[in-house]
């Protein structure tokens, strides 16, 4: 008997990291194939407790490439995106799936979540159709991150003003009182590391060191 009769082929997933889409940083895109013609592994072997004509786990095995098909989505998106890429993966996806899985494309799309259709692009070359599934909820907006310099930076530039109106007795009584505050912080910092590290080390002799100390809590 054939030990290669019935084993099922090598099918993978990619995904890229760019570093800013539609004012966004760090967004992932999940590829997937598009319209293939005939499915990528026989649907009774690739899916789990398979029912004929369950399109969402059929998608979601149509929806993988081949090990050729995903170095050359890899390749074109080096070539045409490596300016704003930041990193490119390509993981092999275990088979049989879970005859419950859908694909990225049986997703309902729209707000923050869509398709990439990277298809369209003028200099797209491959011999296949491939999308991008992307959602933004969890991505950093670049605007609101500018925003919060700014707020920081106005709360700062406020602060600086009030302390500009005290008299140089005032800022100097401030002064004093923060550096006692950070003296006492100093110490409270070092006490309890002391503590921590005998307690680590489980040396009981800890507790007779710690009497000799005034501890300031």
């Amino acid at each position: 008997m054939n030990k290669l009769e019935g084993k099922l082929p090598k099918v993978y997933q990619v995904t890229s990291v760019v570093k800013k889409y539609k004012n966004y940083k760090e967004v992932t895109f999940s590829w997937f194939f598009i319209d293939r013609k005939k499915p990528l592994v026989p649907y009774k072997k690739g899916i789990m407790n398979y029912v004929e004509g369950d399109l969402y786990p059929e998608g979601a095995i149509d929806e993988l490439f081949t090990n050729r098909e995903a170095k050359r989505l890899v390749a074109y998106l080096e070539k045409e995106h490596k300016d704003d890429t930041l990193k490119i993966n390509i993981d092999e996806q275990k088979l049989p799936i879970a005859n419950n899985l859908m694909g990225y494309g049986g997703i309902a799309v729209g707000g923050m979540t869509d398709f990439y259709m990277l298809d369209k692009e003028k200099d797209y070359n491959l011999p296949f159709k491939a999308w991008g599934y992307f959602d933004l909820r969890n991505c950093k907006n670049v605007n609101e991150e500018i925003k919060e310099s700014e707020k920081y930076e106005s709360e700062h530039d406020k602060r600086i003003k009030e302390l500009g109106k005290l008299s140089i007795q005032e800022l100097n009584e401030r002064k004093e009182v923060i550096m006692n505050e950070k003296e006492a912080i100093e110490r409270v910092i070092e006490a309890k590391n002391i503590i921590n590290s005998y307690k680590e080390s489980g040396f009981l002799g800890v507790y007779i060191e710690i009497a000799d100390k005034e501890l300031p809590f």
